[in-house]
């Protein structure tokens, strides 16, 4: 999206106008921005980015918190999900119990349906810092 034509937008100061034409030109400005900030709302931050179909990414996962959606991660084998250590460690590095997790997979919805399988253990890599 090409949004170069905010340079070309030049407000200028108007000395000592009455109160219906500040009103006036207050009430322009007001209209410019709403037909120009829609367009503006969305800009994707990934050149080429395109929308996911439901299931495409069949290695995605919902990590769970006693019960709600906390992160996301990848499954990387049989037994072994991926994920971001943030996501499972406390601001001091203290992991969170295993007991607390619930990863859910296979479904576009992970409220409903898929596989649920509880965490068994939590391994951190050792070079993880949180507060870098």
């Amino acid at each position: 999206m090409n949004i170069s034509f905010l340079q070309d937008i030049n407000l200028k100061i108007i000395p000592r106008v009455g109160h219906s034409q500040f009103a006036m030109t207050k009430l322009a400005i007001i209209a410019l921005l709403g037909l120009f900030l829609p367009a503006l709302a969305y800009v994707p931050k990934i050149v080429g980015i395109k929308s996911a179909i439901g299931g495409q990414f069949p290695y995605q996962v919902a990590l769970k918190i006693n019960g709600t959606f906390y992160c996301g991660g990848s499954i990387v084998s049989r037994n072994f999900v991926l994920t971001a250590a943030h996501c499972v460690a406390d601001d001091y590095m203290k992991e969170y119990p295993a007991s607390f997790f619930t990863v859910i997979a296979g479904t576009i919805d992970y409220e409903n349906g898929g596989i649920s399988k509880t965490v068994k253990k939590i391994h951190i890599h050792e070079n993880y810092a949180s507060r870098s």
